[in-house]
């Protein structure tokens, strides 16, 4: 599982039978309104509309699925879109297009693309304890004028499979700034041991979104007695820290 899935909010939830509990699920928690996708809406002529910010939840199916979505938005007005489907562990590679609809004096829709979004924000961690690459897109989208956009969104596998299970969700937010840290041992996946007279290090992640910048200061806290950790700070710019022990 990637550790990029640390920045999704949610709980895992089992189901208690007779025969004990079902695997784990993990639900998603929401930060905005929820809305299905509602078919048909595989033609720019049938998008759904949609009232931002938002939450939408869909499936790629059936095969050669193609999911429309339409909504207003003003200049000045900053969204970030994100799709959530692979880091829910399903085997998908979503993308989308994002276009500009306007009209001009002689009542003539006019069409613009403004983004074709197929790659998640660059890694910020490559090696076995934190791997954060995954396919999920995300884009910040600026308005530059009032207008009405269109999104289309797809699964490059689609095409090629018919299964209901391959869902997503799509997230139309306002910036909300946040982190989420992630701590492993450096340089090991083993737990980490610490002998008296010897130090061990941390690698602190700080996955950012929506353009976090702000100094993050990490503190160990419940250490042992005769065990130290001076304080780090992931300042602008930076997207780890290491914590070091010592006994």
């Amino acid at each position: 599982m990637s550790v990029e899935v640390a920045a999704i909010d949610g709980k895992a939830y089992r189901i208690k039978g007779s025969q004990g509990l079902s695997n784990s699920v993990m639900v998603g928690i929401a930060t905005d309104k929820i809305v299905l996708e509602s078919e048909p809406n595989t033609l720019p002529e049938q998008a759904q509309k949609v009232t931002i910010p938002c939450e939408v939840v869909g499936q790629f199916y059936p095969a050669k699925d193609r999911d429309w979505f339409t909504f207003n938005a003003q200049a000045g007005d900053v969204y970030w879109i994100e799709v959530i489907s692979q880091r829910m562990g399903l085997p998908t590679d979503p993308n989308f297009v994002v276009q500009q609809v306007t009209t001009d004096t002689e009542g003539k829709q006019q069409i613009k693309l403004v983004a074709s979004v197929d790659q998640a924000m660059p890694p910020i961690g490559i090696m076995a304890e934190c791997d954060t690459r995954h396919d999920d897109p995300i884009f910040k989208l600026e308005v530059v004028a009032d207008a009405t956009y269109r999104i289309l969104l797809r699964d490059a596998y689609s095409d090629f499979r018919n299964d209901p299970r391959n869902v997503y969700r799509m997230t139309i937010r306002r910036a909300k700034p946040d982190f989420r840290l992630v701590a492993v041992p450096d340089g090991t996946q083993a737990a980490l041991l610490l002998r008296k007279g010897g130090s061990a290090a941390i690698r602190v992640v700080a996955i950012k979104q929506d353009g976090f910048e702000e100094p993050i200061t990490v503190t160990a806290t419940g250490i042992p007695a005769g065990v130290t950790c001076p304080s780090v700070v992931i300042g602008p710019g930076r997207d780890s820290a290491t914590l070091v022990l010592t006994a």
